[in-house]
């Protein structure tokens, strides 16, 4: 992940629960959805890319009794937080600081998960690193991607993000960091639309890719890996 991504998530670590629901509507629904996709297939194995504060592996880890995660992050300071907050599910969670463009599992998973973060990632690494996680998954595993999106609709995109950012400072977002997070985004960011989405995932291999829920610019996707 790029120095100036890993730079404003360090900035969201300290308050992140309040902060990324101020800029993300709708947030736990999203999270909600991305729990119910993973119990659906009774994963054991889970691997969770970009775990920041490691809030999302908390909830998964509570809601599904028999998984374990790998939760993989690049940020130092997300990274602590994320071992004190796991700390009571130590022996069925890892913790592994590292940029997930590096990462090389020492096991394969029923199950990978991602939540707002490979919009940071260029889209040649995007697409390799797809690739990539359909060799970390077994047969017939699941990967469920929620991330942000963008619309080819210049209208309707700039639609979206004016009535994200009046809601991001009705909820007391401070005035920089919403100013930040979307420059960011319309600048330093590679979202793609949902129909660039789902067809990166076809070339990556992946099986009949799904978009499951979406509010405004963003949305959950579901696929799975071939049988066999």
């Amino acid at each position: 992940m790029k120095k100036t991504a890993k730079a404003f998530y360090t900035q969201l670590a300290d308050g992140y629960a309040e902060k990324i629901r101020q800029l993300v509507p709708m947030y736990d629904d999203m999270v909600q959805c991305i729990v119910e996709l993973l119990r659906m297939g009774a994963p054991e194995g889970v691997l969770d890319l970009g775990a920041g504060v490691g809030n999302l592996s908390q909830v998964i880890l509570q809601n599904l009794p028999h998984v374990r995660i790998t939760a993989v992050e690049a940020s130092e300071e997300m990274v602590a937080i994320a071992r004190h907050r796991l700390r009571a599910e130590a022996g069925r969670v890892t913790i592994v600081q590292a940029d997930i463009l590096d990462l090389v599992p020492e096991e394969s998973f029923d199950a990978a998960f991602s939540n707002l973060v490979l919009h940071n990632i260029p889209f040649e690494e995007k697409r390799r690193l797809l690739r990539t996680i359909m060799e970390w998954l077994r047969p017939g595993g699941a990967f469920v991607w929620g991330d942000l999106i963008r619309y080819s609709d210049v209208r309707l995109q700039a639609h979206f993000v004016r009535q994200r950012m009046d809601f991001a400072l009705a909820e007391g977002c401070p005035s920089a960091l919403v100013t930040e997070n979307f420059e960011k985004e319309a600048h330093a960011d590679f979202p793609l639309t949902v129909e660039e989405t789902l067809h990166l995932a076809k070339k990556a291999g992946f099986l009949d890719p799904q978009i499951v829920w979406t509010h405004d610019t963003f949305a959950v996707f579901f696929m799975r890996t071939p049988e066999q």
